[in-house]
């Protein structure tokens, strides 16, 4: 009998001797950092990961709170990395990213945390009136602090040294919009058109943004002629606008004010769904990859003194709101009543011909009807690379 045991205690030692020999031999998997760890010797494990902390927290952290960027270093933090855990999750051996677990000084992360929330507040403001304007409410955003630490240190442990902390809490003005509203007495959205700002770049985005903050919240009455050009003025260096691309017959050229037309345009797929009635708009001479925020047929060029987008309500005061949200542009038009109209519209090609070895010319008619009235019938003539004719006869299938 004990022969026996000694025979078991003997096949158990061997067999324990054997898993550790092959524990030992087994090739350390995954990467940390970027760095591939299947060249490493565990015996190595140790010394690279303490090489490899030191790396890392010489590097700085750039941390971006609500358009506020800064720079710190991560000592400052007392980071320091559970170099015995990060082992034991390597030599599992699942060939995993290696996630960075650390312990940080929490006082010092708060008093951080603490004094971003102050530099980074921003304060609800309520809506007025103020001339002809609605100045639209905004609502405050301040850092929620016990959101942040979860996600910076999530955001730490993956590696990220560029983080965005996007954690807040949102607070509301006392007098919001609506009830300015209410009191001008255009409580109701007629229409909302939107068009994208996708792949615009910054001199773009900010044109598309001072036009339209000259035309956002303003009034206007029955029967007053809105002028895009008399609101927003000109488009030139002098005037505050950057060079960018712009529309010169028919072909893209660099010029100040691109981007002012895609805000007349916005506004105008926005009166179409209305009762306003249109007295002047342009198509541009051409039409391109840049311009196609709308269709053809739908644009409405603007150029201070010779082309200008004008309209009037003959029945009711209304609200224009013109603002950028989300990568979009938007426009909202409010009234004095309900809109019951069923305005719909439709743009066919009437041509689309061949001119030169890389230009066309496109020839589109497009129709505005209320129900069964037609409202307005046009036609316009486009310049366009022709590397666009397949595009544009998909899109008028």
């Amino acid at each position: 009998m004990l022969r026996r045991w000694h025979l078991i205690l003997l096949i158990t030692e061997i067999v324990l001797l054997s898993l550790f020999l092959s524990s030992c031999s087994q090739p350390i998997e995954g990467n940390l950092l970027g760095v591939d760890l299947g060249d490493l010797k565990k015996s190595e494990l140790s010394s690279f990961l303490e090489i490899m902390e030191e790396r890392w927290l010489e590097s700085p952290l750039s941390l971006k709170v609500n358009g506020l960027t800064i720079s710190l270093d991560k000592k400052e933090l007392g980071i320091s990395w559970n170099i015995e855990e990060m082992k034991r999750f390597i030599l599992k051996g699942k060939g995993e990213t290696v996630p960075l677990l650390f312990s940080w000084d929490e006082e010092k992360v708060k008093s951080l945390l603490d004094d971003l929330a102050q530099k980074t507040y921003s304060p609800p403001e309520d809506a007025r009136l103020e001339e002809k304007r609605v100045i639209p409410s905004r609502e405050g955003k301040k850092l929620d602090e016990e959101g942040a630490i979860l996600e910076l240190r999530e955001a730490l442990s993956r590696g990220k040294e560029e983080i965005t902390l996007t954690t807040f809490q949102f607070l509301k003005p006392k007098t919001d919009t609506s009830l300015i509203l209410e009191k001008l007495g255009t409580p109701h959205l007629l229409a909302r058109y939107q068009t994208s700002l996708e792949g615009k770049d910054e001199p773009t985005v900010y044109n598309i943004q001072k036009a339209s903050s000259s035309i956002n919240g303003y009034i206007l009455e029955k029967g007053e002629i809105f002028s895009f050009n008399n609101i927003v003025g000109r488009a030139e260096k002098e005037d505050g606008y950057l060079e960018t691309s712009i529309m010169v017959n028919g072909r893209l050229s660099p010029g100040y004010g691109g981007g002012v037309c895609q805000v007349s345009s916005t506004l105008y797929n926005a009166l179409l769904s209305t009762e306003a009635q249109i007295l002047e708009r342009h198509p541009h001479s051409g039409y391109s990859e840049t311009t196609s925020y709308v269709p053809p047929g739908r644009d409405a060029a603007v150029s201070y003194g010779s082309k200008d987008l004008r309209f009037f309500y003959p029945a009711q005061k209304v609200v224009i709101f013109v603002y950028l949200q989300e990568g979009s542009l938007i426009c909202e038009i409010w009234g004095e009543k309900e809109n019951s109209l069923q305005k719909t519209w439709e743009t066919r090609v009437v041509s689309l011909e061949r001119k030169g070895e890389k230009e066309g010319l496109l020839t589109v008619e497009t129709t505005v009807r209320n129900g069964e009235k037609t409202e307005y019938r046009y036609q316009d003539i486009y310049l366009i690379p022709w590397e666009l004719e397949q595009k544009i006869k998909e899109e008028f299938q």
